[in-house]
């Protein structure tokens, strides 16, 4: 019989009654027939689970006589799985699976996310997995394999879903006052929503796209009285979002009007000053608000600060056009404007004082006209306090101007300090407006703290700084007029290459009057000069030319020290020379003047 068991009958041909029975009525059983000619018994076979054959008897009885037949069932190995085929969540979970099995069996697993959760002896039994999460944008498959000690295989596939989620490259964005198109990349494994709740953002709907590209229509934000604002953009999809955050800045123009002078910081930030290209402002100043406007509090801090000369400036603002026409400094004084974008300003005509830093380091600014200043009397510079053992600082109102090219001074200036217009590297003409008012040049220097204190009456040193130092493109001034008295050091370092000092002027000091001017060639002094003052031409390595109305009486000490092309000079009428007054020139005779009783050291 076969495993699955059957029906079967035994013939019988006897002449005696006859009775049936069997060995083993587990699984052979006799089924009762009647009205039959013949002795025919019907037996039914069980299906078989083992996985061995197995045997029985049937007796077969009549009389005192007896038959045997014997019945043989095949067997067969069970091994059923109660699930071929399994899908389970991203989330971690237990897995189980029933097996029905008559014989033993092994499994194998081809991955290391699922595994057995215990290792009790193998029967028919239900099989429990540990599933770790997928932490994984993509679903994954394994494949749990039975294999019975006969060698027969059984699979089961384990299918894992994936992580759904919305993937953005970055979560914030800023975009220019101007608005325009926002786009960027979207990467999910589901279908999603966008949502955003500001009116000044709106999708934009785009065809044929597999890269989830989405777009964005910003619109602009440049009235010149808005302020920076911001919306949260957020991607959805059955409680899994994200959410990028756009900033739209600040019109890069804006009016803010001061109604009470020290109060610009409560109107705007110094982040949305240094976002501005055109600022116009109007109401009172004082220099609380110049320093906020520059951040001149802060100066060192951070690497938005440049050095220009020997001096450290913020290079992050963007303002290129300042428009101040409506405001009312403090004492009608402006000073602290370091801009160093700024190509253009309008400054009100109350202002009186251009202060030693009212434009210093605006190195882009081309052009100032300073004749729209009616009440402008005073264009300053200063030095600074300095150790022998740090760089030594000055300031001016216009120093570090290096894009500024032509500058006419007003008639109503009657200050005018040296060092105003140091450095500026392009400016290749400065003339005062006649009638001018100009007396003297005041001079500016910076104070020597050397570390020896006072000794007696000795002052403490100075390091003094010339009229145009630095202004390498200057080639020709004129002093006007109106100047009557001309200080020490006055031109130190000009770069002009001729110079005549006027008439009109009656108080004349040459002490290092022209020292280190290497391009002057050529000067003309007052006919009452007779005096050449201690080191008042040192270090004109250009010079050719010294005309003169009045016969040279004093050469004071160094006068000429390294005038090296300066090859002629009148001795006649010379009573003194002072130590080293020639070295370094181009003379190469000297004959002692009849008046002169003491040669000096090294002529």
């Amino acid at each position: 019989m076969p495993v699955g068991g059957g029906t079967f009958e035994v013939k019988v041909d006897a002449n005696v009654d006859v009775t049936v029975s069997n060995s083993d009525g587990d699984w052979l059983h006799h089924v009762e027939t009647r009205g039959l000619v013949t002795n025919v018994f019907t037996f039914t076979v069980d299906p078989s689970e083992l996985p061995d054959s197995r045997q029985a008897e049937i007796f077969v009885r009549g009389a005192d006589m007896q038959e045997t037949v014997n019945v043989y069932q095949a067997g067969e190995e069970v091994f059923v799985l109660s699930e071929k085929s399994i899908v389970v969540p991203s989330s971690a979970s237990e897995l189980k699976i029933d097996v029905r099995s008559n014989v033993d069996f092994t499994f194998n697993i081809d991955c290391t996310w699922l595994r057995e959760q215990n290792t009790r002896s193998i029967s028919s039994v239900t099989k429990t997995f540990v599933v770790d999460e997928n932490a994984g944008y993509d679903a994954r498959e394994a494949k749990i394999v039975f294999t019975t000690s006969k060698g027969k295989n059984e699979t089961v596939t384990v299918t894992q879903a994936q992580k759904d989620a919305i993937v953005l490259a970055k979560t914030e964005y800023d975009v220019p006052s101007a608005g325009g198109l926002l786009e960027f990349n979207v990467a999910s494994n589901v279908d999603f929503e966008v949502d955003c709740q500001a009116d000044w953002i709106s999708r934009v709907q785009t065809k044929g796209l597999t890269d989830r590209l989405v777009s964005f229509d910003v619109q602009s934000n440049d009235n010149e009285n808005s302020s920076s604002r911001e919306a949260v953009i957020t991607f959805s999809k059955d409680g899994i979002s994200q959410q990028v955050t756009v900033r739209q800045a600040a019109s890069s123009r804006r009016k803010i009007h001061i109604a009470q002078a020290g109060t610009l910081n409560t109107l705007v930030t110094v982040d949305e000053l240094k976002a501005l290209t055109e600022l116009t402002l109007t109401g009172e100043m004082n220099q609380d608000d110049v320093d906020m406007l520059t951040a001149s509090e802060g100066m060192f801090d951070g690497d938005d600060y440049v050095k220009i000369a020997d001096t450290f400036v913020d290079d992050s603002y963007r303002i290129r056009k300042l428009d101040v026409c409506g405001v009312t400094f403090e004492d009608n004084t402006l000073d602290g404007f370091t801009l160093t974008n700024l190509e253009e300003v309008v400054l009100p005509e109350s202002i009186e004082i251009l202060g030693p830093h009212a434009f210093e380091f605006c190195w882009k600014l081309k052009q100032i006209d300073l004749s729209a200043l009616p009440a402008l009397h005073s264009i300053l510079g200063e030095g600074a306090t300095s150790s022998v053992f740090r760089t030594m600082s000055s300031h001016g109102a216009f120093r570090g101007c290096m894009q500024l090219q032509n500058v006419t001074i007003p008639s109503t200036v009657r200050t005018f300090t040296t060092g105003a217009f140091a450095y500026c590297t392009d400016l290749s003409k400065i003339e005062f407006a006649e009638p001018a008012q100009v007396e003297t040049f005041e001079l500016s220097y910076s104070v020597i703290n050397d570390g020896l204190g006072t000794v007696g009456d000795r002052p403490a040193p100075r390091l003094y700084y010339g009229m145009f130092e630095g202004c390498t493109s200057l080639k020709t001034f004129t002093i006007p007029s109106s100047v009557t008295r001309i200080q020490h050091d006055t031109f130190r370092n000009c770069p002009v290459e001729s110079l005549v000092i006027p008439e009109s002027v009656r108080i004349f000091d040459g002490n290092s009057l022209f020292a280190g001017c290497a391009n002057l060639k050529s000067v003309t002094l007052p006919s009452y000069v007779s005096e050449i003052n201690d080191n008042m031409f040192s270090g004109c390595s250009s010079l050719e030319e010294l005309v003169l109305s009045s016969a040279i009486a004093k050469v004071g000490e160094s006068s000429f020290k390294g005038c090296e092309k300066l090859r002629e000079f009148d001795f006649e009428s010379m009573i003194e020379i002072g130590n080293n007054a020639f070295e370094g020139t181009g003379i190469e005779s000297f004959k002692a003047p009849v008046n002169m009783t003491e040669l000096p050291k090294g002529i």
